[in-house]
């Protein structure tokens, strides 16, 4: 009563045949799209092939053509012999992928070190314009008390050129130089009511 067609005539219906179209696969257990049949990991969607034989699934093989797995190699799989005890060292990129599971080519790593060196890049921009913002908070702070304990306008008009040549050597922003003019005005003028 569920099964109406058999497509390619593996004797499975097609409702159920995870291939309706190939009657050499029929199901596909870990459903990575590989049909139990041409599967040699059928269980272990993140492995297919054994090109080797050797019992390792290519995508976690070091060496997917080389059936003694690096015991000797007479392959070129990207791995070098290091010494006559044949010692097998991997490249960066296959490194990585062994801690991470997920295979990445040299074209990759080399974006990913990029990513990295800007990413420190940017900080080190950031905390640059941090320690500036606080040497420069700093001199606001020390402009604003110098302002507050004047006490006549001479005192004031040498802190005003103070300021300003503090402003024309990049010392303090056009925002800071606002403030400290309006804070100098206010100033002048409580002790111009005072006299």
């Amino acid at each position: 009563p569920n099964e109406w067609a058999d497509t390619d005539g593996d004797g499975t219906g097609d409702n159920s045949d995870a291939f309706p179209d190939d009657a050499n696969e029929t199901n596909d257990t870990d459903g990575d799209g590989t049909g139990d049949n041409s599967d040699a990991f059928p269980n272990d969607a993140n492995e297919t092939n054994d090109t080797d034989g050797d019992g390792v699934g290519d995508n976690l093989d070091t060496l997917p053509n080389d059936s003694n797995n690096g015991t000797t190699n007479n392959e070129t799989d990207n791995e070098i012999n290091t010494n006559t005890t044949d010692s097998v060292t991997k490249e960066p990129s296959s490194l990585l992928s062994d801690i991470i599971g997920i295979e990445i080519s040299a074209g990759d790593m080399f974006g990913i070190l990029l990513a990295i060196i800007g990413t420190i890049i940017s900080i080190i921009i950031a905390l640059k314009r941090m320690a500036i913002k606080k040497v420069e908070l700093s001199r606001v702070k020390k402009c604003l008390h110098m302002i507050e304990v004047s006490q006549s306008t001479i005192e004031l008009s040498s802190v005003n050129q103070e300021i300003d040549i503090m402003f024309s050597n990049d010392l303090l922003s056009s925002d800071d130089l606002a403030l400290l003019s309006t804070k100098i005005r206010n100033r002048r003028d409580e002790l111009d009511r005072q006299y």
